[in-house]
């Protein structure tokens, strides 16, 4: 961008041309970086990645729930990294315009994306404030109350809806019991009749009945801003859209 080449020239700091140009001083620093203009002072510094999911807003929450279904985080002394998985390359690119464009999205395997970000600080977080654990399939119990945002992330990344002969169901899948039990009573809190099933080394935790399921598609999508276009899709062809 000229606008942060020319405040940089003009002796503005990264946290001036990031609040005079609308972006964040990780976008000022690449800028300049990649700008071969010679950095000034401790300009070779690399400044921390912002994290948008501290804000625990409603679009944080979803991707938080995503994180938690489909995300994994490899921490150890020489990298931090974070990567959200789907087979859907355009709900990782909107997680990496809601991370500010600081991830890299590439294909992995089997037509599986990887939206790959690194930053010691956001796993740091992620591992200590949320309890978003590496390793975590079979443990996974956040610090992070459930709500529908949260819960329709961590449907797009491990839940499904189908029609089954007459029948429409709805599940959720963990690999953690305790994730499991806290998915369940969430929903009866809030009036959705649902069984745990024990699958392998996992738990579904099924919504049988067409009508608990039609309750679930209008809590979950309820002034939703972001969701897996083809899940929604789905509850839309079998309920309607409000």
């Amino acid at each position: 961008m000229e606008e942060i080449i020319e405040m940089y020239k003009a002796g503005a700091s990264y946290k001036e041309i990031a609040k005079g140009c609308n972006c964040s001083e990780y976008k000022v620093w690449t800028t300049v970086k990649k700008s071969g203009i010679p950095m000034k002072g401790s300009g070779n510094s690399k400044p921390e990645k912002p994290n948008p999911l501290k804000t625990f807003s409603p679009e944080a929450l979803y991707w938080l729930g995503y994180i938690i279904a489909d995300g994994t985080i490899q921490y150890n002394k020489r990298h931090a990294t974070l990567v959200l998985f789907s087979t859907h390359k355009e709900i990782l690119e909107k997680f990496n315009e809601f991370m500010c464009g600081n991830c890299k999205i590439q294909i992995w395997v089997n037509n599986v994306y990887g939206a790959r970000i690194h930053s010691k600080s956001i796993c740091e977080w992620l591992i200590n404030e949320c309890n978003i654990t590496p390793n975590k399939a079979l443990t996974v119990d956040p610090n992070i109350d459930i709500d529908w945002d949260l819960l329709r992330g961590y449907f797009d990344g491990d839940g499904s809806v189908r029609l089954t002969g007459y029948h429409a169901e709805s599940k959720f899948t963990t690999g953690s019991f305790i994730w499991a039990n806290r998915i369940s009573e969430f929903l009866f809190e809030n009036d959705i009749y649902n069984v745990i099933t024990p699958k392998g080394n996992a738990y579904d935790v099924n919504i049988y009945r067409k009508s608990e399921s039609e309750k679930l598609f209008r809590n979950l999508y309820k002034d939703a801003t972001v969701y897996l276009e083809y899940k929604y899709n789905r509850f839309v062809a079998l309920f309607g859209n409000e």
